[in-house]
C-alpha cells in the first residue's frame, strides 16, 4: 500500500488538505477536500474524521501551526560565531514573548551579514499542539512537519520566480504581509485582520444573519472600493437605498483598519529599493474590492493560472504552499524539541509492528543469500573439478588457468589452424611441378633473363628481364593461355640500361591452380 503525505491548513471555520506526491519529475498534486469544522466537537476528533473519510491510506501529515498562537522575531546578534548565536538566542527569545523556553516550540533561519548575524524566529505554544499529534499517533497517522504559514507563502512565490517582492495575504481570519530582497531572509507579518471582519460588520450594520452578510460580501468582492464609495455596485446587488450608507461605513472601516496594518509594516522595513514588486494573495475567486483597498495601481493580483493551484480551489492556496515548504532542507518546521520527542515516544503499535516486520525481512534476506552463496560456491567449484578431469583426458595436459573453457578454445584453436597448414601443403602444387609447366610455357627466343624464383604453396614470384614491353606481354599471354595457372600479374615495371641496351626489368606474380580435394 502506498504511503500517502497530506498537507493540512486547519483555519478557524475548516480543515483543507491537499495530497502531493513528489519525484524526479517534481512535484504533483492529486486530490483536495475541505471539511466545514463543527463548534461543539474537538478539533483532534473532527481532523481525525477528516482523513479517515477523505484521505484513507494517508499515514503521513503536515500541519500548520495556529494561526492566532504564532509568534515571528527577527534579531540582528553583532556576531557571527554559531556557537554563539545558538547559546544567546534562547535567552533573546524568551524576554520577547508571554511564554517560559519549555513552554514553546521554534524554529529559525539565519544569514551572516558583514559581522552580524541576522535571525528569524517561529515558534508557537507547546500545548496548543499537543491533543492534535497525540490524536493523530493513536490512529498510526505520524507528524511529517508542523509548518508555518507565511514562511510557506513565502516559499510558493519563490518556487514561482518571486525573487524579491512585497506580498499581501488575506483570507477570511488573518492577513499575511511579506517583504523580501534578492538573497535576503523574508521580513513577514501575520495578524487576526480577515473579511470576516468585514462580514460580521454587513451583519451588524443590515440586521441580517451570517449566510446573507456572506452572499451579500461575494457580491460586493466583483466591485472595487470607488464603485463601492459611488453606489454603481447598486445596479448589480439587489439592495436598499437606504442601506448604501452602511455598507459604505463597513468598507471604509475595514479599509482604514487593514491600511494601518500595512503602514505599521512598511514602516518597521528597512526597504532599500523603491521598484519590488507587489503582489496581492487571496483565497477568494473575485477579490477586486479588497484588492482596490489598498489603492495601489502597480499592485498585482498573483497569476494562480500559471500554478498546479489552477487545478483546485483558491482555498487551496496554502495547503499548497506547504507542500514547497516542506519539501526545503532548510526551512521553519515547528516539530523540535519536546514536541518532537513526544512524538517519537507515542509510536503506534501498528508502528512498531511494521518496523519488526521490516528487521525480519531483512534479516532473512541477509540469510537467504548467504546460505545461497555458500551453495552456489560449492557447487561452482565441483563444475571446476570435473572441467579440468575433461580438459586433462582431452588434451593430456592439466589447464593452466582458471578460466578452462576459453584455454580449451584457443588449443582447439591452435589444433586447427595446424590441420589447415598440412591440408595446404598436402594438396598444394608441388613446386617441380610448377616449375615444369613454367619451362614448358615460356615462350621461345623472347630474350628472357631470369634472375630470381620465389615459392609457395599459393604464389610463385618470378624476377627477370626482357629487350621490350611487347616481349613481356607476349610472356604474360604465354603463361595466361596454357591452362595451367590462375592468375600472372605483373609489378615493378621499368626500363633499365644494361652492356646490350636497355631492358625491361619486372616481377611476375604467378598463381598456379589450386588441386582438387582427392586428386593425385
Amino acid at each position: 500500500m502506498p504511503n500517502f503525505t497530506v498537507n493540512l491548513e486547519i483555519t478557524r471555520n475548516e480543515i483543507r488538505g491537499l495530497y502531493m506526491k513528489s519525484g524526479f519529475a517534481g512535484k504533483s498534486f492529486a486530490q483536495a477536500s475541505r471539511w466545514p469544522l463543527k463548534k461543539d466537537q474537538a478539533l483532534a476528533e473532527q481532523l481525525v474524521r477528516f482523513l479517515e473519510e477523505r484521505f484513507a491510506e494517508a499515514r503521513v501529515v503536515n500541519l500548520n501551526a495556529p494561526y492566532e498562537a504564532i509568534f515571528l522575531r527577527e534579531f540582528t546578534l553583532p556576531f557571527t560565531d554559531k556557537d554563539k548565536v545558538k547559546d544567546v538566542l534562547p535567552f533573546e527569545i524568551e524576554a520577547t514573548v508571554p511564554y517560559q523556553l519549555e513552554e514553546i516550540t521554534y524554529d529559525t533561519l539565519s544569514v551572516i551579514r558583514g559581522n552580524e548575524t541576522k535571525v528569524i524566529v517561529a515558534g508557537c505554544a507547546v500545548d496548543l499542539l499537543l491533543p492534535t499529534l497525540k490524536e493523530l499517533q493513536n490512529v498510526g497517522i505520524s507528524i511529517g512537519s508542523i509548518y508555518v504559514p507565511p514562511y510557506a507563502l513565502y516559499q510558493f512565490a519563490m518556487e514561482h520566480n518571486l525573487e524579491e517582492a512585497m506580498v499581501y495575504f488575506i483570507e477570511r481570519h488573518t492577513s499575511i504581509f511579506l517583504y523580501w530582497e534578492k538573497g535576503e531572509l523574508p521580513h513577514m507579518r501575520i495578524m487576526p485582520l480577515g473579511y470576516e471582519r468585514l462580514i460580521s460588520s454587513l451583519q451588524r450594520e443590515l440586521s441580517v444573519d451570517s449566510q446573507l452578510a456572506w452572499e451579500i460580501f461575494q457580491r460586493l468582492s466583483s466591485f472595487n472600493y470607488a464603485e463601492i464609495l459611488e453606489g454603481d455596485f447598486l445596479k448589480h446587488v439587489k439592495m436598499n437605498r437606504k442601506e448604501i450608507p452602511a455598507v459604505r461605513r463597513v468598507v471604509e472601516e475595514f479599509r482604514e483598519q487593514f491600511l494601518r496594518e500595512v503602514q505599521f509594516f512598511r514602516q518597521t522595513l528597512q526597504v532599500s529599493k523603491e521598484d519590488v514588486p507587489e503582489y496581492f494573495f487571496c483565497d477568494l475567486d473575485h477579490c477586486l474590492l479588497l484588492q482596490s483597498l489598498l489603492g495601489k495601481s502597480n499592485l498585482v493580483v498573483f497569476p494562480y493560472e500559471e500554478t498546479p493551484l489552477a487545478m483546485f480551489p483558491k482555498e487551496m492556496l496554502m495547503a499548497m504552499a506547504a507542500g514547497y515548504a516542506t519539501q526545503q532542507r532548510k526551512g521553519l518546521n515547528l516539530l523540535q524539541g519536546k514536541l518532537r520527542k513526544e512524538a517519537r515516544v507515542k509510536t503506534t503499535l501498528r508502528g512498531k509492528y511494521f518496523f519488526i516486520l521490516l528487521a525480519l525481512s531483512f534479516l532473512f534476506f541477509v540469510l537467504s543469500f548467504y546460505f545461497d552463496f555458500r551453495y552456489r560456491s560449492r557447487f561452482l567449484q565441483q563444475k571446476q573439478i570435473e572441467a579440468s578431469r575433461i580438459f586433462e583426458s582431452y588434451f593430456g595436459m592439466a589447464p593452466t588457468s582458471d578460466n578452462i573453457v576459453e584455454e580449451a578454445m584457443l588449443l582447439v584453436e591452435k589444433e586447427r589452424r595446424k590441420t589447415e597448414i598440412f591440408r595446404k601443403f598436402f594438396t598444394g602444387e608441388k613446386f617441380s611441378q610448377t616449375l615444369v609447366a613454367l619451362h614448358q610455357n615460356l615462350p621461345v627466343g623472347i630474350g628472357l633473363e631470369i634472375e630470381s624464383i620465389g615459392y609457395d604453396t599459393k604464389t610463385l614470384e618470378l624476377s627477370g628481364s626482357l629487350p621490350s614491353f611487347a616481349a613481356l606481354n607476349e610472356l604474360k599471354t604465354a603463361l595466361r593461355n596454357s591452362g595451367r595457372f590462375d592468375g600472372v600479374e605483373s609489378s615493378r615495371e621499368k626500363s633499365m640500361p644494361s652492356p646490350q641496351g636497355n631492358r625491361i626489368k619486372f616481377s611476375l606474380i604467378i598463381k598456379p591452380k589450386e588441386k582438387k580435394e582427392g586428386a593425385l
